[in-house]
């Protein structure tokens, strides 16, 4: 036995380890997880080198012995599920090599050390449902280990039964800083549970504060920059979130069934997971949705909707693939902000809207497609004097055959190349409307803001790629413009020297261009031909 290293009794039905001492001088790994009539953890008087402790579902153990503090090597402490478990030795932050703890489910821990910042080798914390009752203040309560609020009734009802617990005197800013992983789920954590500061944290790479009752994160998040995940999985109260971590890379938001609002851009690198969050409208720079009323009226009429009070009473159905989640609602906007392929192209907006209906507005130029599942136009665009290119329409006109849609997933790819430019947009919509039924036709209206990415005499090239059973009935495009104020100003200057020039024959030449006009008409579609049809 004195050679022994490694000692796995799991699942075993002993009461006991050993009584008294055992002399295991080589002993680094003991697994006692599940011996659910285990007491007791022994003494480790003659085992002082053991590095890893398991006692992962031990549900009758009710402390640690003191000699636990003879293991200055021990690196993982894994607690997990030890329901009857009240106390911690207080010897436990004199531990210098000691790397990973875990407390989850511990529901019963009356006592933890004092200061666990002391611990200076601590990396990984887990204490998913620790829950305090303490009425001291937020910056003196205990956070996840430690937690300043009482269970909420409702969220109690579907919990077992807990004791009352009494308060202690830790807090959030009594974890090391050394701290890598902390993971902090259900623990009844209130907006008064954190700290305004929380840069002492700034080892995270990984936070999650799955199932808690937090509305919002503190704004000092962000200052957490090597933080690589953050999980507020199940988060019902959580309504918005700040400033993010720049180098995060995974956001999961999943079930946070209140969120509606991602205030500030997320970072470029960072996944996103916001599946089942129903009320989510708006993820700064990437999208928002909105009632149709407050959009801009003149991309209304653009796209040949000029009558907001005859749509009153039209609804749709919108499946945001985000989200994963239907909504049955009025006539809704949608704000897509697409990042252009190039590195040198700045974001474009998108506004699309979605409404039942067969026939395309008389407002685009029509060009019908017979079902394709696949089609692409190349469009030449003339030049007009005096005006430029401020926005780019298209309505596309679809069904479903349910008898080929899966539901959810993309459905539809959408892609615009300057080919005389060389610039290049293409991106799923975060929104499609789903018809009732076989039968129900839907317009898809989309207002390109291209301002300043198209000109006359550009080729531009149209591409939309549909999935899932959706079938295309037919597209229509049309073209806004605007007065180009630089060539009024130009006209102008060369008309006065013109007049100068010819001023001493006393002869008042007029030029008939009628560029002195305060309004500027849109000349329509007249700037678009269409070179190629689908292929």
């Amino acid at each position: 036995m004195e050679k022994l290293v490694s000692l796995d009794l799991s699942y075993s039905r002993i009461i006991s380890v050993w009584d008294g001492t055992m002399v295991l001088p080589k002993l680094k790994f003991l697994n006692l997880s599940h011996c659910q009539q285990l007491t007791r953890v022994p003494n480790f008087g003659e085992s002082p080198y053991v590095e890893s402790l398991i006692l992962r579902g031990c549900i009758n153990v009710f402390e640690v012995d003191e000699s636990i503090e003879c293991l200055k090597g021990l690196l993982i402490l894994n607690l997990e599920d030890c329901t009857s478990l009240k106390r911690l030795p207080k010897g436990l932050t004199t531990f210098e090599s000691l790397e990973e703890i875990n407390l989850s489910g511990c529901s019963n821990l009356e006592e933890m050390p004092e200061d666990l910042r002391k611990m200076k080798s601590l990396k990984v914390l887990n204490a998913n449902g620790i829950t305090i009752n303490t009425t001291t203040n937020k910056e003196t309560s205990l956070v996840g280990l430690l937690s300043l609020a009482l269970w909420h009734p409702t969220v109690q009802s579907w919990l077992p039964p807990r004791k009352c617990l009494r308060s202690t005197n830790f807090s959030l800013t009594s974890l090391p800083s050394s701290l890598v992983e902390l993971t902090l789920q259900n623990c009844n954590l209130s907006n008064d549970a954190f700290p305004s500061d929380l840069s002492y944290l700034g080892s995270l790479t990984s936070l999650d504060l799955s199932g808690n009752l937090f509305h919002s994160l503190p704004e000092s998040i962000s200052s957490l920059h090597v933080l690589k995940f953050l999980v507020l999985q199940r988060c019902k109260a959580l309504q918005s979130l700040q400033k993010l971590p720049v180098n995060l890379l995974r956001l999961d938001a999943t079930y946070c069934s209140s969120l509606e609002i991602i205030e500030n851009p997320i970072p470029s690198r960072t996944s996103t997971i916001f599946e089942q969050c129903y009320k989510l409208v708006e993820v700064k720079s990437f999208f928002k949705i909105y009632p149709i009323n407050h959009i801009d009226k003149g991309i209304l009429t653009s796209l040949g909707l000029p009558n907001l009070e005859s749509m009153a009473d039209i609804k749709v159905e919108l499946y945001n693939k985000e989200t994963h989640t239907r909504m049955r609602a009025s006539l809704q906007v949608l704000h897509d902000e697409v990042e252009g392929l190039e590195t040198d192209q700045d974001k474009s907006s998108f506004y699309h809207i979605f409404i039942p209906g067969y026939d395309i507005p008389n407002c685009f130029s029509l060009r019908a497609v017979d079902r394709y599942p696949y089609e692409k136009f190349i469009y030449d665009i003339h030049p007009v004097g005096g005006h430029k290119i401020c926005g780019f329409n298209l309505c596309i006109s679809y069904t479903i055959d349910f008898s080929h849609y899966r539901g959810g997933g993309f459905s539809f790819v959408f892609s615009i190349y300057n080919n005389t430019k060389k610039n290049k947009w293409s991106y799923k919509p975060t929104c499609y409307a789903i018809p009732r039924d076989g039968e129900e036709n839907i317009l898809w209206l989309i207002h390109w803001n291209s301002r300043d990415q198209l000109e006359g005499g550009d080729e531009v090239e149209f591409m939309v790629d549909v999935h899932n059973g959706f079938r295309i009935h037919s597209i229509g495009i049309s073209l806004d413009y605007e007065a180009d104020p630089n060539y009024v100003q130009q006209t102008i200057v060369q008309d006065l020297i013109f007049l100068f020039l010819h001023a001493h024959s006393a002869i008042a030449i007029l030029n008939p261009r009628a560029i002195y006009s305060s309004t500027v008409h849109s000349p329509g579609n007249y700037g678009v031909d269409l070179v190629a049809g689908g292929v």
